[in-house]
Parts: C-alpha cells; structure tokens; sequence
C-alpha cells in the first residue's frame, strides 16, 4: 500500500507541470508577433504620390512592401510633427510596379486621403478582443490573453456579440480567440480587410462550451453621433423647404440656411468639357479596367460594353466586349476591385427577354468581367443576380446581389458576394446584415454615423430615413426626385388583365432604378438624378417625349441632417435627360461627368 502511495504521488508529480500547461498559456508567440509587427513609434514609409478614386500610389526604397500589408495615413499639416498628425485612413497594399506600390483604400479615418499625405507602418493598434467562448471572465486561457495584452500596455476593447465599433481616429486589429473540439485558435485578423495575420491553435483537453461557430463573420459598425450642447441655433425644421442650394461644391455638404462659395471657384481648375458619342449608350463609369493608372470611360448599352479614354480632350475609343445576344437587356453598370489585382472589374447587370406561356418576360442573366492582357474574359457569367456596388459605413466598396421575382422586379433578401481567389470563384451568397428587409437592392444608402439608420429612396421619388430595429420613419425630404423611368425590360403578370373588350395585357414593363450613391469622400452625401424631363409610354412603346423649357433634369445631393434630408447640393438645371454620371478623381480635381441625351443623339459633359 505504501509503495502504491509513492508511486501516485509519483505519477502527480509528473502530471501536475502538464496541467499547467494546459491552463495557463504564456502567449509569447503572440506578443512577439505584435511586436515585430508594429513598432512602439509610427515608421515612415512613404508618401502619398497619386491618388484616383479609392486607390494610391507611393514609391518606396529598398525592399518592396508586401502584397496585402497595411499602412496607416496621416495627414501632411506643415510645421507639425510626424505623431502629431491626423490620421486619414487605412491603406492595404495590391501590387508592385518597378519602385512604386498601388495600394487600395481600406477605410477612412475622419478626413480625405490626399496626395502628399504621408504612409507610416501603424504603432500600438487598438486591440478587439473577440471570442466565441460562453463566460469567457471566468475561463482562464482567455482571462490570461487579455492580462498578457494589457500587461504590454496594449489598447484592449472586449467585443460583445460580433459586432465591432471601430475608433475612427486610430488604427485597430482583431485578435481572435475561439474554442473547438479539443482545441483553441487564436487569430489576429485586419479589422478592414478581414486578412489573417497570425494563426495559433493549441490542443485544449477540457470541453468548450462555445455560444458561436469558430470563424463567425465580425460586423464593423458605425459609432454612434455624440451630440455636443451649444449656443442657441435655428434649427434644422426652421430652415425654408423651398431653400436648394444650387452653388457650392458637391465636395462637402451644405446645411440649407449656410452660404457656400461658389462652384466655380471652389473647383477652379474645371472647366465645360462635352463630348458625342455615336451610341446609344444606358450607364457608363469612371474607372481603371487595365490597371494604368489612366481613367477608363466605359459605357453599356443593349449590345455590349465600350471602353474609351481621354486624349487630347477628345473620347478615344479603345475596345468593347460584345454580349452576342439579342435578347439582352442592359440594366446596371458598376465596378470595383473585386480581386485585389489592381484593376477595376465590370459588375453587369443584364436581363434576357423570354416567352414564357405565351407572356413576354425576362430573366436576369448577369456577369463580372476583368480585363486581361488585351481582351476581357468573364470571372462570373449567367448570374442570377441584380448587382450593385456599395460603399459600405467604413467607405469600403462592396458588391450586392439580390434575385428577380418571378411578378414583380425584386424578391427577398440582399446579399453579399466576394471573390474566393482559392476557388478562382464567387463565394456563396451571404445575407448583408445591414440591408435586411429592405425591398430593393438599388434603392437604399447607408447612414455612416449611425449603425441603425439607412436612407431609401421610396416608390413616390422622396427619400425617407429610417430606423432600422423597427422600421420607423425618423427623418424625410421634401423634395420630388421624379420618375427616372428609362430602361424598361418585362415582367410577365401573375393573371392577365383585360382593359375593355379582348384587348389583354399578359406583362408590364418594369424600370432600372436610377443610380444612387453614397460617397464619403464628399462629406458622406448621396448623389442621385433629380429627373423631371419624364419619358412616356406611346403606342406600346417606350419613348421619350422631349419638352422644350417645360423640364430640366440635375443630379442632386442628399444628407440626413437632424430629422430632415434635405438636397444639400444640386448642380446646375439642363434641358436636356440624365441618364447616369459618374464622378473623376485625379489628384486635387474633382469633376463630375453625366451621360445626356438629347436631340442630337448623346453625349458625355461635365456638370457644375
């Protein structure tokens, strides 16, 4: 017996270091990590050399930067110190050309990204502690990670739920910590690009009692508007509802009782540019489709996609992809870097025309194109998809997706689709929280300083703001956006109506909404057609009636404000129809392009 004690105490001995192990974790590996990743003081790398749209370019010495690596943006105020300056936004790196890095904008840190700012490797992020582990203060390992990062002076915010806050004036990180079978995995992720820069997992022989999946998807949402009291002001319900601002820039919105200098003079170095195209062309972009750093125009029609460049102030034609179909109906025309190559994919929306038991119909049949070499090859084709492109609270771009009904133009939910580089595929679709129960995917903006509210542009033209948790009106415009009926495509009917006699319709035509977009970098304003030259139906067919000095159409901006959306910027009135516009960033000029029709055919012009 006694020898059977010593032996016990024996096999204990032996055990208990074991034990230990497996409770107490040191994170060393982690924190080294850290370190060697984010030095104790900012480090400049570089500065800002060119900017188009949401992309950069800097040059660098020596070793190039990696691919996906993440850089913080600080602004360039003279005579101020390096770690005094503002930071700007989160940049992350795509590719290299010679000594010159383009890299994406991941996010906007409370002003604009400018050439000139400086580049700097991010120091001491904010850390965001999540993990999937139910009562996770009193479960050790996660008790002793955060301690570890606290014990390093590290910036700790636990996060509830899945749902991040993001500071808006410091860089942050996810660190990870969740539970398995068996097993712990700690992760540090980039909080905007969702990259995994470090992976741990550690056998854990204890049961895990977990409250969500490992790899749950964390949701960045906006931080809610701190109002500051101050001196007594008129409020915003006082100000003149007939008061529309038609001068100032789009660059930053105008409250409607304040004064804003003049277009002209605030964009001074834009000037009228108007150039006839021969087709007739439905939407059109500015973007970079092959990767030079030169604006691609792109246009859509019914027959394809035709891409042109500006030389020598003139529209020069470059090449087209055709659709080889003539049942196609063009819709939609977006884009955005869907693979982080560097280049602008397509993002189309098309629908075909069918009979379908003796009714005329339609299916959406959409694709994505890249451009490769010389020629465009489809990533993803037949899609059963509208598609749009958002930009999303933190001013990342974001592709959508949501299906045809088979009476109506839009059934259930909105979702999210990305590229899946591994696969060389679409990823499955996932439901986009923020947009859920909204109707359609083409008539809302989100609201950027607050997670709960979202703007929708309604059936009647008005736009209304809503609280999302219970679908409440909070806030509405007074302004009339008309009818934007120009692209009609069928939809068959679920029961055929007859009007007097045996005269039976079997379909009605539904329309491709108007463009909308939000735009942080003009002071988070939404942008839009505000169409009054109405097109009518004739005879059956679609046609536009062309009133002479009885209709001007303009693209207007929007922005809550209080309890009203008022236009807190219009451009100027034209007689002539609006069909799409698009915005040119090149350095410090801005211009803004619209695609007209009038009686001379088309034609793309700058509006002020």
């Amino acid at each position: 017996m006694k020898r059977e004690s010593i032996a016990l105490l024996i096999i204990l001995f032996f055990l208990c270091p074991l034990c230990v192990k497996a409770s107490t974790l040191k994170w060393d590996t982690l924190t080294n990590f850290l370190e060697s990743r984010f030095p104790p003081t900012f480090k400049k790398m570089s500065q800002i050399k060119e900017k188009y749209k949401d992309r950069v370019v800097f040059r660098f010495k020596g070793k190039a930067p990696k691919r996906g690596t993440e850089y913080l943006v600080l602004s360039a105020e003279p005579n101020v110190p390096l770690y005094l300056q503002r930071p700007a936004g989160v940049i992350r790196v795509e590719s290299i050309f010679g000594e010159e890095a383009l890299a994406q904008v991941m996010a906007v840190l409370g002003q604009k990204i400018a050439v000139g700012d400086n580049i700097v490797v991010p120091s001491a992020p904010v850390i965001y502690l999540y993990t999937n582990i139910k009562d996770k203060d009193v479960f050790e390992p996660y008790q002793s990670l955060r301690d570890k990062l606290l014990e390093k002076n590290y910036e700790v915010v636990e996060i509830k739920g899945n749902k991040v806050i993001p500071a808006t004036d410091r860089y942050g990180i996810v660190i990870r910590l969740e539970g398995g079978k068996n097993y712990l995995v700690c992760k540090v992720q980039s909080l905007y690009s969702k990259d995994t820069l470090f992976a741990q997992t550690i056998k854990y022989p204890q049961a895990i009692a977990t409250e969500a999946p490992v790899g749950q998807n964390i949701i960045l949402a906006a931080r809610q508007p701190v109002v500051v009291p101050t001196a007594p002001t008129v409020p915003v319900t006082q100000a003149p509802p007939a008061t529309t601002p038609q001068a100032g820039t789009f660059r930053q919105a105008q409250v409607p009782s304040s004064t804003v200098s003049d277009f002209k003079k605030a964009m001074a170095s834009v000037e009228h540019n108007f150039y006839r195209v021969r087709e007739d062309y439905k939407r059109f972009v500015i973007c970079e489709v092959d990767g030079d750093r030169t604006p691609d125009f792109v246009f859509l029609n019914d027959r394809g996609i035709f891409r042109y460049t500006l030389h020598d102030n003139q529209l020069e034609y470059i090449d087209k992809y055709t659709f080889n179909n003539n049942d196609i109906v063009a819709l939609h025309l977006h884009t955005m870097d869907l693979d982080g190559d560097g280049k602008d994919e397509l993002i189309v929306t098309l629908a075909e025309k069918l009979i379908v038991l003796d009714k005329k119909d339609s299916r959406l049949v959409s694709l994505i194109l890249t451009h490769e070499g010389t020629a465009y090859a489809p990533m993803a084709n037949q899609l059963p998809y509208y598609l749009r492109v958002i930009q999303d609270r933190a001013g990342k771009k974001v592709l959508l997706a949501q299906r045809k009904g088979k009476y109506e133009p839009f059934d259930g939910d909105i979702y999210q689709l990305e590229w899946d580089s591994g696969a060389g595929s679409i990823t499955a679709p996932v439901i986009y929280e923020p947009a859920r129960d909204i109707y359609s995917v083409y008539q809302f903006n989100l609201v950027p300083d607050n997670p709960q509210h979202v703007i929708i542009l309604e059936p009647n033209h008005y736009i209304n703001g809503y609280f999302t948790p219970e679908e409440r009106v909070d806030a509405t415009s007074d302004t009339d956006f008309g009818p934007f009926k120009e692209f009609p495509y069928p939809i068959r009917l679920e029961k055929d109506e007859y009007r007097g006699g045996f005269d039976k319709k079997t379909f009605k035509f539904a329309f491709a909404p108007r463009r909308f977009e939000l735009h942080l970098e003009y002071d988070a304003q939404s942008f839009l057609i505000n169409k009054e030259r109405e097109p009518q139906t004739l005879a059956g067919k679609i046609k536009t009636v062309i009133k002479q000095g009885k209709g001007k159409d303009s693209i207007a901006a929007v922005k809550w404000i209080g309890n009203q959306i008022p236009t807190t910027w219009e451009s100027k009135r034209i007689s002539k129809d609006l069909l799409d516009f698009s915005f040119l960033h090149q350095g410090t000029k801005d211009m803004l392009f619209v695609l007209v029709r009038d009686q001379k055919g088309y034609a793309v012009e700058t509006i002020q």
